[in-house]
């Protein structure tokens, strides 16, 4: 049970940025920031994907075989589950069970079971855990049914290439506060994450094909409008999930700057460098100069 328990914990990370790439060529969007000794390439990401599928550009991949260290959002080496079981349980289950029509009511009880019955998910579970990690589970499990695997994503299929290359990974945070962020959520922000998971799961299928198109085709701007519709119902989320972790990120990279010389690359979540109060919008705001690489 830990186990499965587990492998949900990163699925409404997932869903910001979870996609599927169609027949289309591959020419995800990069960007350059840069000073006279530190080069910094930045990434959108895609941190699931179907086997199989063609994501990585043959600029994405000139580019990375340049860098000394690949920053990704948290270190993948922190996804053991030595790491991930104590911060599940104190983050992610209630210290006892408590039936979820107390917590939800009837209604929402019943919608939210019914979708976790056409799972296949074990929904007598459900009154032991939070209505986030609730809203997660349903989302890492509907991902599943339609082929998504993180092992397919880009963070992994970048981690190829620089352990070809021999460079090294770090992350921007931690996984502990990653899911800390989830277990910070008032109630009232875990019903609304709970409800839009519902909202989500008949259309998912769509939503990310959609999304993926903008992805591959380096639309930066379709990204964020998809991006932005499917945050409107949790605003509570985005400016934990997005707005706080870009601010910063951009510190972040500033001291990278500042303090290291080499050639690095930053890869996260394709939300996180489109629309307002973006990665690249906090950069500029530090006097930081980003240009788009050309495609």
């Amino acid at each position: 049970m830990v186990k499965k328990l587990i492998m949900r914990i990163c699925a409404l990370l997932i869903l910001l940025v979870i996609s599927v790439i169609g027949p289309v060529s591959a020419d995800p969007a990069r960007w350059i920031v840069r000073d006279k000794d530190t080069t910094i390439i930045l990434f959108g990401t895609l941190h699931a994907l179907k086997p199989g599928t063609s994501w990585l550009s043959r600029l994405m991949r000139e580019d990375m075989r340049q860098v000394d260290v690949l920053f990704l959002e948290a270190d993948p080496k922190e996804t053991s589950p030595e790491i991930l079981t104590p911060l599940v349980q104190q983050h992610g289950l209630l210290p006892s069970p408590l039936s979820l029509n107390e917590r939800i009511g009837d209604t929402m009880t019943l919608a939210t079971r019914q979708a976790g019955v056409a799972l296949g998910l074990d929904t007598r579970r459900f009154d032991g855990m939070r209505l986030w990690f609730i809203g997660s589970t349903l989302a890492s499990a509907t991902f599943q049914q339609l082929g998504y695997d993180q092992k397919d994503g880009v963070e992994q299929g970048l981690i190829r290439i620089i352990e070809e290359t021999g460079g090294s990974v770090m992350g921007l945070e931690t996984i502990a506060s990653q899911i800390a962020l989830f277990g910070g959520l008032s109630l009232e922000e875990e019903h609304a994450v709970l409800a839009d998971t519902l909202d989500q799961i008949d259309d998912a299928d769509a939503f990310l094909t959609k999304l993926s198109s903008a992805y591959v085709a380096g639309d930066v701007d379709g990204v964020a409008g998809i991006l932005n519709t499917s945050f409107a119902k949790t605003p509570g989320l985005y400016d934990k999930a997005i707005v706080a972790r870009n601010r910063d990120w951009a510190l972040k990279i500033e001291q990278l700057l500042e303090e290291r010389p080499g050639v690095f690359a930053v890869a996260v979540g394709s939300g996180h460098l489109a629309g307002d109060n973006s990665l690249i919008d906090f950069l500029n705001l530090l006097a930081i100069t980003v240009d788009r690489l050309e495609r």
